[in-house]
């Protein structure tokens, strides 16, 4: 494409190619102004005069001068192809989500002579996206309220996921912490997976595992924790992840020593009354014998002493 006005109009045979795309397509120069545009960008812009010849910026963005992050600016500049996405409360009329894609134009010479931009809505994929987000977030959000400890590892034992109370039993500040990590580094301070992982089982039986662990070290207390792992299938039926369950029974764990204390010192009481019941007896009955020799019997003053 030679001289300072080239011919960037398609042929027929091409127009009716790119028409049928159903896509916006636009071919600016490096003033930003649009030297052709298909029927399509004029749906997507909302208007449908005064295309040509207008600045791109103004066909979908509002506000004055390139957009930031401009694509189309970059791909002058790089030589290369660019793109971005404009949001859809930045769009003139429907809030539409597009994908902008910026192709630069060489001349004989090498040099970057116009860019054609291809917009693409993307709004329908972008509200499911949204949608899919706001099913996470809930999910989450339920994954966070339950009050024990929830870890999912693959096969390699990494941690690819876990609710905030696994973060509050292992005394993690954040989820990058964790996640990424293998279970046994994270939670045991170990090099290997512990001989008697339920995970293990559940990863080779597909099997629901158990085992209850009492936990110290880092964590500056004794705590006694249920495992159990449940396996999670791939579509072929093979295990491919592992949900650890860590209920914390510390609590309930003493309470049990608490109420053994209580048995053994009520079994004290018991063995002191007992005791004092077998000594209190032959000592009242010395006593009585005693107070009965001094009162009947006439005795010298020594033997009076030790009576």
């Amino acid at each position: 494409m030679e001289g300072t006005k080239p011919p960037f109009a398609p042929s027929q045979e091409l127009k009716a190619l790119i028409e049928g795309l159903g896509v916006g397509i636009v071919i600016i120069d490096r003033d930003m102004k649009v030297l052709w545009a298909n029927h399509a960008i004029a749906a997507l812009a909302g208007r449908h005069k005064y295309v040509k010849g207008s600045y791109c910026y103004d066909l979908l963005h509002r506000g004055r001068g390139p957009c930031k992050g401009c694509p189309s600016d970059k791909a002058f500049k790089t030589r290369n192809v660019e793109r971005s996405r404009i949001d859809g409360d930045n769009t003139n009329g429907g809030g539409k989500y597009i994908e902008l894609t910026a192709s630069p134009v060489f001349d004989k010479k090498g040099d970057v002579v116009a860019v054609v931009e291809i917009y693409c809505d993307v709004t329908p994929n972008v509200e499911v996206e949204n949608q899919l987000k706001e099913h996470r977030d809930r999910l989450q959000a339920v994954f966070d309220g339950i009050g024990d400890g929830i870890s999912v590892i693959d096969r390699d034992f990494t941690i690819k996921r876990v609710n905030r109370e696994i973060l509050s039993i292992f005394k993690k500040k954040d989820y990058s912490d964790v996640l990424g990590r293998k279970c046994y580094e994270v939670y045991l301070q170990a090099d290997k997976a512990c001989d008697d992982c339920p995970a293990q089982r559940s990863f080779k039986d597909g099997a629901k595992g158990q085992l209850s662990k009492v936990w110290g070290g880092r964590l500056k207390e004794k705590r006694v924790f249920d495992i159990s792992t449940f396996p999670i299938l791939d579509s072929n039926g093979n295990v491919a992840q592992v949900i650890e369950y860590f209920r914390d029974n510390t609590g309930m764990l003493k309470l049990e020593e608490q109420i053994l204390r209580y048995e053994r010192l009520a079994g004290v009481g018991e063995l002191a009354m007992g005791i004092a019941h077998e000594l209190r007896n032959p000592i009242g009955n010395i006593n009585a014998s005693v107070q009965f020799c001094l009162d009947k019997y006439a005795v010298d003053k020594k033997m009076k002493r030790h009576l």
